[in-house]
C-alpha cells in the first residue's frame, strides 16, 4: 500500500479526498518501530478541541481561514456562532473576564445570564436560558441555574483542563469573579443599546422608533432585568456614580407613569428599600423623582438639607446641594401642577440665596403664569430685590439685555463741556435772566449715559416697537424702587442722575440703564401716569421722548425746571420724524416737502412756548431763545407754520437766519421733488413700451411642430414658451419655468 493510501493496481484518487488515510512508521532510538495512521478530524471538532484547552485565538484564526470565501452574510453568522462557542468554553474553565467580551461580541440576550444571579433579579423574572442549559453548564444539584452550583460543579468535574489560576482559586472568589463579569457584560450592553437610541433619535424617525419600542413589553422585560441587575451590582460595588446616571436615565421602552415613554425601569419599593438600607438618600430621592413621586422625593431632599438624614459618604457623597435637587424635582414637576410647585418651593426659597431659589421659576419650559410668581415671591421672600431679578431673567430668556450690568462710571467730567455741548456757537443773552437750568441739557446730549436708544428708524420715522408686558412689569419695579427711597427722604440728583451716594444711586443706574436701552420694550403709558409730579426729571424726559409725549415733556423742561436748553436738547433728539416715513414718491405730491425732509413737532412745540409764554415777565427772553431756534433749526420746521406763530411785529432781521436755511433747503426739496417726479415718469414709460412689444411676440405652432425636449409633436398637449423663443412641452419643463432645458439659459 502507498503512502496515499491506494493499492498498487488502485487508480490514483485526486487530492484532499475525505478517504485520504497517511501512514506513518517511526523508528525509536532503542530499536522499537510503530506505524500510526493520520486521517483529517472535522473543522467542528478541531475548534471544539482547541477551545477547550483555551487556546481561542487560535481557534478563532482557523475560523476566520476556513470562511474566508464565503459570502459577509455567512461569514458574520459563522463568527457569531464561534463567538457563542467561545464564550461556552471559557465558562465552564471559569475564565469570567474574558467570558463577558465574547458574551457581548455574540449579542447573547442578557438574560441568559442573569438567570445565574438569582440575588440580582428582578421579582418579575421569569427566564429559562436556551444558550446555556444545563447540559452546556452543568448545575450540579440545583435544578434552577445558579452561579455557584455552576462553579462548584465545575471545579469538582472540570469539562474542560482548567487554568492553573483558576484552579487554585476557592470558589468565593470565582463568584465574585462571576459578579463582576456580568456587571461588565451589562456595562456594554447598556452602553450599547443607549447610543443605538441616540442613533435613531433623529426628528425623522424619533416617535415611530420610541412607539415602536414602548409597545414591546419583551423589550420593557429586559430593560428591568438588566437595570435591576446593574442597579444591584453599583451598590455593591460602590458605583455610585453610575447608580445615579442608571437611575435618572430615561428608558425609550419602559413606560412612565404619565403614559409617556421614558419611564424608569426600577423597581420603586424595593429599590428604595435598599438604597435606604446603604443610606443612599440622594440616590433614593432621585429614584422618587423618576417615578415622579415627587412630593415623597422632596421630603427626602428636605430632611437631608436639615440633617435629619445622613448621606454616606456626607455631603461629597452627593453631586448636588439636597436644595439644587429639590429645585431641580420642581422644576420637572409639570404645569398642571402649580399649586404643588408653589407650596413646595416656599421652603427653598426660604432657605437659600433668591439666585438659586429662582431657577424654580426660570428653567422651568414652558414657564408658569409670571404674574402668579410675582405675587408668590413677594408674600414669602425676604428679599425685595427678588421680583426685579425674576423679571431680569424673563427679559434676558427673549434675548433682551436688560438693565442687569450696573452703568459704569464714566467719570463726572467739565460740567462747562457738558452744558456747551451743541451749543457754543450760539451765545445766550437771555440765560442769566432765565436762570437757565443746563443740567437737562447735560444729560440730554448723552455726556451721562452711554444712550443707545434708537429714536429714529431707518427711514428717519419713530421705530415701532412691539410692547412686552415683562418688560413694563420690570421697568416698574424699577421705578418702584426708586420711588420708595426718594420717599424716604433721599434726593435724586439732576446733574449726574445715577451717581448718588449708596442705594438710590444704584437703583436710578439700573432704571436709567433699562429705559434708555435700546432694547427695552416697556410701555410708556402706565410708568408716565406714575411718575408724573415726582422728582425723577431725567427718568420723565426718556419716557416722554420713547412715548412721542413731546408736549408734556416740553411743558415740564420750561415751566416746571426752567430749563429752555434742556426743552432744545429733547426736541432735537426726540422730536424729529420724516414727513413722508412709509410712503411712497407718487403719494407726497401734495405734501410740499421732498420725501428726505424732516419735521419736528417737539420743536414747533417749543417755539409756541417762546413766541407765547405764560409769564408775561419772560416774554422777551423766551421770545429771544424762539429766534435761536430757529437760526439753529431753520432746515427742521416747517416754514409755513414757523410764519404762523412768530408774532407779526418782528422784524423781517430777526428772520434771515432763518429763511437763509429754510429757503435754499425748501427750493431744494422742490427741486428734489421735481427730478424724482420726472424720472418716475420716465421709468412708468419704459416699462410701457416694454409691455407693448411684450404683447407683440408671438409663437407659431403647427401640427408638425416638434418639441426640442422629448422630439415629439406638440399637438394639443398645454405647451410653454420660453422669453428665448423656445416652445417645449409642459411636462418638458420639469415644473421649472425659469429655466430654459433646450438652451440652460436662466431667467429672472
Amino acid at each position: 500500500m502507498f503512502a496515499n493510501g491506494m493499492k498498487w493496481d488502485m487508480e490514483p484518487r485526486p487530492s484532499g479526498d475525505s478517504e485520504d488515510v497517511v501512514l506513518v512508521g517511526v523508528r525509536e532510538m532503542n530499536g522499537t518501530s510503530s506505524v500510526m495512521k493520520v486521517e483529517p478530524m472535522p473543522l467542528d471538532q478541531q475548534v471544539g478541541e482547541l477551545l477547550d484547552r483555551g487556546q481561542i485565538e487560535e481557534a478563532q484564526s482557523l475560523v476566520r481561514k476556513s470562511i474566508s470565501a464565503l459570502s459577509s452574510d455567512k461569514q458574520r453568522s459563522k463568527i457569531k456562532r464561534f463567538q457563542r462557542q467561545a464564550t461556552v468554553a471559557l465558562l465552564r474553565r471559569l475564565e469570567f473576564d474574558s467570558a463577558a467580551d465574547y458574551m457581548y461580541r455574540a449579542a447573547i440576550e442578557p438574560c441568559e445570564f442573569i438567570a445565574f444571579f438569582p440575588e440580582l433579579q428582578c421579582s418579575s423574572f421569569a427566564y429559562e436560558p436556551s444558550i446555556f442549559k444545563p447540559e452546556v453548564l452543568p448545575r450540579g444539584s440545583s435544578s434552577a441555574p445558579d452561579i455557584t452550583s455552576v462553579i462548584q460543579e465545575l471545579l469538582s468535574t472540570p469539562r474542560a483542563p482548567l487554568n492553573s489560576e483558576v484552579a487554585k482559586s476557592d470558589a468565593a472568589d470565582l463568584i465574585s469573579a462571576a459578579q463582576k463579569a456580568l456587571l461588565k457584560f451589562l456595562s456594554q450592553h447598556k452602553k450599547h443599546m443607549r447610543d443605538k437610541a441616540r442613533a435613531r433619535a433623529h426628528p425623522a424617525s424619533s416617535s415611530r422608533s420610541r412607539s415602536a419600542s414602548s409597545g414591546n413589553p419583551k423589550d420593557a422585560r429586559r430593560v428591568e432585568a438588566v437595570d435591576t441587575a446593574l442597579f444591584r451590582l453599583y451598590i455593591h460595588y460602590k458605583k455610585y456614580k453610575e447608580l445615579l446616571v442608571l437611575i435618572q436615565e430615561p428608558n425609550p421602552e419602559v413606560e412612565s407613569p404619565s403614559g409617556s415613554p421614558g419611564g424608569c425601569a426600577l423597581e420603586l419599593e424595593t429599590s428604595q428599600s435598599l438604597l435606604t438600607k446603604h443610606k443612599l438618600y440622594y440616590e433614593a430621592g432621585q429614584l422618587l423623582c423618576a417615578h415622579q413621586k415627587y412630593d415623597e422625593a422632596l421630603e427626602i431632599f428636605a430632611l437631608l438639607h436639615h440633617g435629619e438624614y445622613k448621606q454616606r459618604g456626607g455631603s461629597s457623597g452627593m453631586p448636588k446641594s439636597p436644595i439644587e435637587a429639590a429645585i431641580d424635582v420642581l422644576v420637572t414637576v409639570p404645569e398642571s401642577e402649580s399649586e404643588f410647585i408653589f407650596k413646595q418651593s416656599i421652603w427653598i426659597i426660604k432657605a437659600t440665596s433668591a439666585k438659586l431659589a429662582l431657577r424654580i421659576f426660570t428653567d422651568r419650559r414652558p414657564p408658569l403664569p409670571s404674574n402668579d410668581v410675582v405675587a408668590h415671591l413677594r408674600e414669602h421672600s425676604n428679599d425685595p430685590a427678588i421680583v426685579q431679578r425674576y423679571l431680569e431673567t424673563l427679559v434676558k430668556a427673549t434675548g433682551e439685555t436688560g438693565a442687569t450690568a450696573a452703568v459704569g462710571d464714566s467719570g463726572s467730567g467739565s460740567a462747562k463741556e457738558g452744558s456747551s455741548r451743541g451749543f457754543t456757537a450760539f451765545a445766550d443773552p437771555g440765560a442769566a435772566e432765565l436762570r437757565v437750568n443746563d443740567s437737562y441739557s447735560h444729560f440730554l446730549a448723552g455726556d451721562n449715559d452711554d444712550d443707545d436708544e434708537p429714536t429714529r428708524g431707518t427711514d428717519g420715522g419713530a421705530v415701532s416697537v412691539v410692547v412686552d408686558p415683562h418688560h413694563t412689569r420690570l421697568a416698574l419695579e424699577y421705578l418702584d424702587e426708586t420711588l420708595r427711597l426718594v420717599s424716604k427722604g433721599e434726593i435724586p440728583s439732576k446733574s449726574q442722575p445715577g451717581k448718588e451716594p449708596g442705594a438710590l444711586g444704584d437703583a436710578r443706574k439700573r432704571l436709567l440703564k433699562f429705559l434708555k436701552s435700546g432694547s427695552s420694550r416697556y410701555d410708556v403709558a402706565p410708568l408716565v401716569e406714575k411718575i408724573k409730579g415726582k422728582p425723577l426729571y431725567n427718568e420723565f424726559v426718556i419716557l416722554c421722548g420713547r412715548g412721542a409725549l413731546h408736549e408734556e415733556a416740553i411743558t415740564s423742561l420750561v415751566y416746571e425746571l426752567n430749563d429752555l436748553r434742556g426743552a432744545e436738547s429733547y426736541s432735537v433728539k426726540y422730536g424729529a420724524r420724516a414727513l413722508s416715513a412709509g410712503s411712497s414718491s407718487s403719494s407726497n405730491q401734495n405734501a410740499g416737502a421732498g420725501a428726505a425732509m424732516e419735521r419736528n413737532e417737539a420743536l414747533m412745540k417749543l417755539l409756541k412756548i417762546c413766541f407765547s409764554p405764560r409769564d408775561e415777565s419772560k416774554k422777551a427772553a423766551f421770545n429771544d431763545f424762539g429766534f435761536q431756534l430757529l437760526a439753529r433749526h431753520g432746515k427742521s420746521l416747517d416754514s409755513a407754520a414757523v410764519l404762523e406763530v412768530v408774532p407779526p411785529s418782528t422784524p423781517l432781521s430777526k428772520l434771515g437766519e432763518f429763511f437763509a436755511q429754510a429757503l435754499p433747503h425748501s427750493a431744494h426739496n422742490v427741486r428734489e421733488r421735481s427730478i424724482t417726479k420726472s424720472l418716475s415718469n420716465v421709468y412708468n414709460l419704459q416699462v410701457q413700451c416694454d409691455r407693448v412689444e411684450r404683447l407683440t411676440q408671438s409663437v407659431q405652432v403647427d401640427p408638425n411642430t416638434l418639441c426640442p425636449v422629448c422630439r415629439k409633436r406638440i399637438g394639443d398637449i398645454v405647451f410653454a414658451v420660453y422669453p428665448n423663443g423656445k416652445v417645449v412641452h409642459y411636462n418638458c419643463t420639469n415644473s421649472n419655468l425659469q429655466l430654459c432645458p433646450v438652451t440652460g439659459e436662466r431667467f429672472s
